[in-house]
């Protein structure tokens, strides 16, 4: 029998409002899956063990279900009952054919007949649909199957238990790796966040995550921005028992291989320290909790790979500008390279359950973040004297309030109120001395920065569900204020072309700010309301059509409109459900105006503050422009004073986005998927320098950008046995743009100058991860990711065009039209200051490839009596969570990749492994340097390679792929859970 998939919306809240929180701690036996009573098998052979989930359906668990083996002759049942994770497991089954029913008050009963056990094990996964008076669901087709419901697509993924098991526990890598799962998304802006339904906040820790859910149902008109790359995660509810999870990770320099910029030296020693804990339990029949928390030591280096200005290699003093001939340019000593960057990050989140009512349920959530870090953004060009030690506050708040006004309406009601504080204090204050393409040394131009920053975020969801539709409708408001204080550049930057124009005391460029008013405050607000609605068309075919409004303040958005179209088709089979399923897509999905630019405007009003900018013609310098001799900075020069404004005609960026793909079932429970994706990027957001008007500078923000990306996602999971599983994808994608967000600066006045491959645009990104359940009880979860090289730009390294931003491209040498991106003969920087020269295209040079190869390796031991759980069995789970749209099923309670969570059979569990960061040693370096002016030439004009720093990397690429002080990293890891 064919039966209706219903939303998350219905089930999830249904189920996890009432039934996680109250069903769970009226059963004792519901956490760990009670297996049959001991009479029940009696005088039985050994035999298989069963095991599976049950999920409403979407995706979320039904905890409490019963789950009855009943076998062809006249033995005795086998029941069990479903955890809080909606998992199941019946070990020594005995060998036969069974009929197997799941029922649950409320849903459909799920009927499966001839089942065999006998051999290996067996898997069933149980969705059970919204019980409409009377409704028996009879199976008789595989579980991992291809299905029409849009959030089953082909390229979703949902992550749980061993899975995230698999992932690093640090924040800022789990991001990076998250994202490189998701695939690239669509513009510059890449994918989106949302934690438990809300967009702003830091992620959870790690062991705070129940699921994390990927590219689910990319054309709903529920998400303001595009579905291909966004990231869902939903955090842990309570449990009816006291139940923990601690775990203790370490790193040491011993363990890794060091940075090819060290070659020759030594690294100073470092190392991390991570404390992960999560404790769950009952506060009462009708509250629960759980405690999440992490404290991190991160004592880590970062490494300069530029030159300096010094009397010899093993100099490690910056000479001063116009110290002359007794200088010269100098790598730094291997030993001397490195600088020590330590950080201390903490966070804390507990969550609270309330079953208030049968038809009530009230979550929050409270998380704390913090980080302190000592010399911030140094290494790569930049010397220690120009970083900072930074501070770091977030505290977030989360309300959640479910109401079933009846078993076909649901309400949802969400707040949260997010703020940020943030402080910054340069290590020195003296000016900035930048040597372009060498180094930046002397004080920080960041200066002094502090600021207060909330983020206020109200949702209200209804779902209808009809008979053969499900129509939802909801509204969100968000409110972004910050209000800083900041005094950068108030010290002033010089800029010089070259170190030997540093060491003749002749920069090209002086800028300096002087602060009227260095505390300001702004704020900006967006709404957005959408209605949509599924609609069950025929067994085979649902289709999806919404409409979205948004509306911004601060910008030209009063009159957004986002349609949202989707058609999902099941070509008929004659075994029953269709193997094959075809997907159509189309959507208009809009990017905001974010606060931060908009603080700049009012920053830098010309009132506020002022920017004194003097600048020399084309190839010449100012002589004698000095620190402590700014006086020769005006001879000869224009001045000019910076102001930044929105453009009067500035409105919201869009992508319009049109997808087609085919999801195929395959023998062996495999499933392929094959998606185009075509997009175009209108009003896509830019900065812009503008003709001077009288003595200023006018820079401003435009929303003039354009883009046009196609890509193909190619998907496929295979369980290739009951011990190893596989997931994978491969994407290949083709960008254009002249837009790589609003804080990056185009290069002309014609738009079309700019327009080529952008920063964003990696032509090709593989993902592999799976899941291996080794001899002697050992876990091993390894993952792959490569990239084709990042596009770059061959630059000037002066202010060619005369608008006093940096980032001028090159030209090609004269009667060449393309070349070697490491051979400078190929091109040549303009004489003379102007727009209308030929450039060198938009990333036209690429960098090299990247790969890493990760893989935990663990090996779980138990003691203590048996809790009739099976090893892998998750114990994440209850509430359906945010009440989005569920995930696809992974192939058993372990998730996606196979599988399941690190456990024993045991009530106490303790698991040793470690974690291998790119794990054959593979370096990964960042795009190479494409500045002209660190060319340097015999006197006959000959390239001299070995003395330039053109064509090289000058830093590793950085997460997910390496670190700033190490290529493979190991992580020893030692958890306990009861």
């Amino acid at each position: 029998m064919t039966f209706r998939m219903w939303s998350s919306k219905v089930a999830a809240l249904m189920v996890g409002s009432s039934l996680a929180v109250s069903a769970t701690l009226i059963s004792g036996n519901a956490l760990h899956g009670q297996v049959a009573p001991a009479g029940a098998q009696t005088g039985v052979q050994t035999g298989a063990s069963v095991k599976g989930s049950v999920l409403d359906p979407d995706g979320a668990a039904i905890p409490g279900a019963t789950v009855t083996l009943q076998p062809s002759g006249k033995v005795a049942a086998v029941t069990t009952k479903s955890g809080v994770d909606g998992s199941f497991s019946l070990e020594a089954v005995p060998a036969g054919v069974y009929t197997v029913t799941v029922t649950m008050p409320g849903f459909g009963s799920f009927v499966r007949p001839n089942v065999r056990v006998g051999g290996q094990p067996v898997s069933i996964n149980v969705k059970l649909s919204i019980e409409q008076q009377s409704t028996t669901i009879t199976v008789t087709t595989s579980d991992n199957t291809v299905s029409v419901d849009p959030d089953n697509n082909g390229s979703a993924v949902t992550l749980k238990g061993s899975d995230l098991e698999s992932l690093s526990d640090d924040p800022d890598e789990l991001s990076n790796e998250l994202s490189a799962l998701a695939g690239p998304a669509a513009g510059p802006n890449g994918g989106q966040i949302y934690v438990d339904g809300f967009t702003g906040g830091q992620l959870p820790p790690k062991s705070a995550i129940r699921e994390v859910r990927i590219n689910q149902n990319p054309f709903s008109a529920q998400y303001d921005r595009a579905g291909f790359g966004r990231i869902e995660i939903l955090t842990k509810p309570g449990t009816d028992k006291l139940h923990g999870n601690f775990s203790l990770q370490g790193m040491d320099k011993s363990f890794n291989t060091v940075t090819p910029f060290l070659q020759g030296g030594s690294q100073p020693d470092y190392h991390q320290i991570f404390f992960l804990g999560t404790l769950s339990g009952s506060l009462s029949k009708k509250a629960s909790f759980n405690l999440s928390g992490s404290q991190r030591t991160i004592q880590n280096n970062s490494v300069f790979a530029g030159k300096i200005a010094s009397t010899g290699a093993n100099d490690t003093n910056l000479c001063a500008p116009g110290s002359g001939a007794g200088c010269s340019a100098f790598a730094l000593p291997p030993n001397s390279r490195a600088i020590f960057t330590p950080q201390e990050r903490y966070d804390f989140s507990p969550r609270l359950d309330f079953a208030i009512s049968d038809k009530n349920t009230l979550t929050a959530r409270y998380e704390l973040e913090h980080n302190d870090q000592t010399n911030s953004g140094v290494g790569g060009l930049n010397l220690q004297s120009v970083g900072s030690s930074t501070n770091s506050r977030e505290n977030t708040i989360q309300l959640s309030d479910t109401q079933i006004f009846s078993p076909k309406v649901i309400n949802e009601t969400r707040f949260e109120f997010d703020r940020a504080q943030y402080k910054q204090l340069p290590n020195s204050t003296s000016p900035t001395l930048s040597v372009i393409g060498y180094f930046t040394g002397g004080g920080s131009s960041a200066g002094v920065q502090t600021y207060t920053s909330d983020h206020i975020e109200v949702q209200n969801y209804t779902s209808i569900q009809l008979q053969k539709n499900f129509i939802r409708a909801g509204l969100r408001t968000r409110t972004n204020r910050r209000a800083q204080f900041t005094d950068s550049n108030a010290n002033g930057t010089f800029s010089y072309k070259s170190i030997s124009d540093y060491l003749n005391n002749q920069p090209f460029q002086f800028a300096v700010t002087t602060y009227a008013n260095p505390k300001v405050s702004g704020q900006t607000t967006d709404v957005g309301l959408y209605a949509e609605d599924d609609w069950k068309a025929r067994p085979n075919l649902t289709l999806t059509y919404g409409l979205r409004y948004e509306a911004q303040g601060g910008i030209n958005s009063s009159h957004d409109l986002a349609p949202r179209l989707s058609a999902n088709y099941g070509i008929p089979h004659k075994g029953g459900n269709p193997i094959t399923v075809l997907r159509l897509g189309y959507g208009i999905f809009y990017d905001r105006f974010n606060i931060g630019d908009i603080i700049n405007t009012i920053q830098q009003n010309g009132t506020n503050s002022t920017q004194q900018l003097f600048r020399a013609a084309a190839n010449a310098t100012l002589p004698g422009c000095a620190p402590g001799s700014t006086a020769a900075c005006g001879q000869g020069l224009t001045s000019a004073n910076t102001i930044y404004s929105r453009a009067s005609n500035l409105r919201s960026a869009y992508n319009q986005q049109i997808a087609a793909g085919v999801d195929q079932q395959l023998p062996g429970h495999a499933t392929i998927s094959a998606t185009y994706i075509n997009t175009i990027g209108m009003h896509q957001y830019f900065s812009r320098s503008l003709p001077t008007v009288g003595t200023n500078l006018q820079y401003q923000y435009q929303s003039e950008g354009y883009s046009r990306q196609n890509q193909l996602l190619i998907n496929g999971r295979a369980p290739i046995s009951p011990k190893f599983s596989v997931f994978g994808f491969y994407a290949l994608n083709y960008a254009n743009s002249n837009s790589n967000g609003p804080d990056t600066f185009e290069t002309s006045l014609d738009p079309h100058v700019d327009y080529g491959r952008p920063s964003w645009g990696n032509r090709s990104r593989l993902f592999v991860s799976g899941n291996w359940s080794a001899p002697f009880k050992f876990t091993v979860s390894p993952f792959m990711i490569a990239n084709s090289g990042t596009p770059y730009n061959i630059t000037t390294g002066t202010d060619t065009n005369g608008d006093s931003i940096i980032n001028d491209r090159g030209e090609f040498a004269s009667g060449i039209t393309g070349g070697s991106c490491r051979n400078p003969n190929n091109f040549t920087s303009p004489n003379t200051i102007t727009d209308t020269y030929t450039r060198v295209p938009q990333g036209y040079c690429v960098g090299p490839a990247n790969v890493t190869v990760n893989m935990r390796v663990v090996r779980a031991f138990g003691f203590g009596p048996k809790t009739g759980q099976a090893a892998g069995a998750d114990q994440g789970g209850g509430r359906g969570g945010r009440g989005g749209r569920g995930g696809p099923g992974g192939g058993g309670p372990g998730g996606m990749f196979g599988g399941g969570n690190v456990r024993s059979d045991r009530k106490y569990t303790v698991s040793l492994g470690a974690q291998l960061i790119n794990l054959f040693n593979n370096v990964n370096y960042a795009p190479p340097n494409g500045n002209l002016s660190t060319v340097v030439r015999d006197a006959n004009g000959n390239f001299l390679q070995s003395q330039s720093l053109f064509g090289l990397s000058q830093s590793l690429a950085g997460g997910p792929f390496s670190s700033g002080s190490a290529v493979r990293r190991i992580f020893l890891q030692a958890n306990f859970s009861f």
